[in-house]
């Protein structure tokens, strides 16, 4: 089995944790508690017949995520599709992460009436919706492929 470290990476408030906890446990809720630190989880998924095992880092909001970066195999970028200001986070953390790393955007809170993509051309990006659940599974199971594509 391969065990893949996996890293959600945002400004606060974007989500991360309702995303984990959507794609985890098949659950949303609307209470908010900042995270402080790094929250881990796991689940097992099977990519080409192969189980990866993802260990997924729900790291706090922020920038500086050099901290977090030992062992990791791929990366989420969180942003919150009606907060601008969210994705222009993500150029900073973009700045720090391994060259070649498989990493997969994620534009969260698709439900929400104010939504706009916001992505690079030729970047991988979903617009997910943790309340409704939209693209999260396949988003989560895209970076593991991507992941199990650069391990062969």
């Amino acid at each position: 089995m391969l065990r893949a470290k996996i890293c959600l990476f945002g400004a606060s408030g974007v989500g991360k944790t309702s995303l984990v906890k959507r794609y985890i446990h098949g659950i949303f809720s609307e209470s908010y508690a900042t995270t402080i630190g790094v929250n881990i989880s796991r689940r097992t998924t099977e990519i080409d017949k192969k189980s990866v095992e993802l260990l997924v880092w729900d790291i706090e909001g922020g920038t500086d995520v050099k901290k977090y970066l030992g062992g990791i195999k791929g990366a989420l970028l969180v942003y919150d599709g009606s907060r601008s200001d969210t994705y222009e986070t993500l150029t900073k953390v973009r700045e720090q992460l391994p060259e070649g790393l498989p990493i997969v955007e994620l534009a969260n809170k698709k439900d929400l009436e104010d939504f706009a993509l916001q992505n690079p051309e030729g970047a991988s990006c979903f617009a997910t919706s943790a309340k409704s659940g939209e693209n999260v599974e396949k988003a989560f199971e895209l970076i593991a492929k991507n992941i199990v594509v650069k391990q062969k």
